[in-house]
């Protein structure tokens, strides 16, 4: 019984890793006043989704430690492409967001910005 107990705890707490979303604020895009939120959901130990972004629906690939949680979205199409990344340090719940894009469209351009800001943790 004891050992079943402790399966079903340590289960718990795996299941429970796998659950937490992230929501953060940081200053819009092309704003200075605006705040927008972003939300990433935990899909599984290495996979991140951000529902409803101002992106759309955006997956990420993610490495994490004990102390930051990185994670990259990769996109490319007819246009051009863009890498999107995402570091939150867990402890302070600071985070960076940056877009680096490049377009062929005419004009051809490429752009990179970074938005600082923090996040609560949801269960």
């Amino acid at each position: 019984m004891k050992k079943l107990l402790i399966i079903l705890f340590s289960l718990l707490i795996s299941f429970n890793s796998y659950g937490e979303t992230y929501a953060c604020s940081y200053t819009c895009y092309g704003s200075n006043t605006k705040t927008c939120l972003a939300s990433f959901k935990r899909v599984n130990s290495s996979f991140f989704i951000s529902p409803n972004s101002d992106l759309g629906d955006i997956t990420f690939n993610a490495i994490e430690n004990e102390d930051f949680l990185s994670m990259a979205s990769l996109s490319a199409d007819d246009l051009g492409g863009n890498v999107l990344a995402v570091v939150i340090n867990k402890g302070s719940l600071h985070f960076i967001r940056s877009i680096t894009t490049a377009y062929t469209a005419p004009p051809s351009t490429s752009d990179s910005e970074y938005k600082k800001g923090l996040c609560i943790v949801i269960n």
